[in-house]
């Protein structure tokens, strides 16, 4: 199965999308395709934000938007386990 590597685009490390992950960093993930890496990542690192009057509500996670994270098939040079987040030391990613 293929691994992506998913990594926050540095001209939108600022957004306020990033509120609602809790991984800001690149990591692996084995998916059947880029949509699925994206699904699995966002389910795994979703986080509630607090609505506050003035701001929007339109913030939704960023590992599904492009314009926020580039996704690619990549070999990270270790075991991935199925579905499971992996970062760049090689460990798996836990909330």
């Amino acid at each position: 199965m293929p691994v992506y590597k998913l990594t926050p685009a540095l001209e939108h490390v600022a957004s306020p999308s990033w509120k609602a992950s809790t991984l800001r960093d690149a990591c692996w993930i084995d998916a059947e395709s880029e949509e699925l890496a994206r699904v699995l990542i966002e389910g795994q690192t979703l986080k509630m934000i607090d609505a506050k009057p003035g701001e929007p509500l339109n913030v939704f996670s960023p590992w599904k938007q492009g314009e926020i994270t580039t996704c690619e098939e990549n070999d990270p040079g270790f075991v991935i386990e199925p579905h499971v987040i992996f970062l760049a030391d090689g460990k798996r990613f836990t909330n």
